[in-house]
């Protein structure tokens, strides 16, 4: 799950705020963001249950930024495996 980080900001303070209080960030979640959290540990998640729209499409700018920026060895790497028979 992608959380925005109004979103993220939101839920940590949502988690402070339980830490403070000593109370059930569950039913916090329930209350003010209208989460709905089941109670049956074994019930599967899946996106179904949070209905949000996801995608996993980088733009080429973006993965180009963060090859230059993030360990670029590593993206060397994957590139080099993708042209590999066994990978096709």
């Amino acid at each position: 799950m992608k959380l925005s980080n109004q979103a993220l900001g939101a839920l940590m303070m949502t988690l402070q705020k339980c830490l403070l209080e000593q109370t059930d960030i569950t039913q916090s979640l329930r209350d003010l963001y209208n989460i709905e959290i089941t109670s049956d540990a074994k019930q599967s998640r899946s996106r179904e249950q949070f209905n949000i729209a996801q995608s996993y499409e980088v733009s080429s700018d973006n993965r180009e930024w963060f090859a230059n920026t993030f360990r670029p060895e590593d993206y060397e790497l994957m590139d080099y495996i993708s042209q590999r028979e066994y990978y096709k």
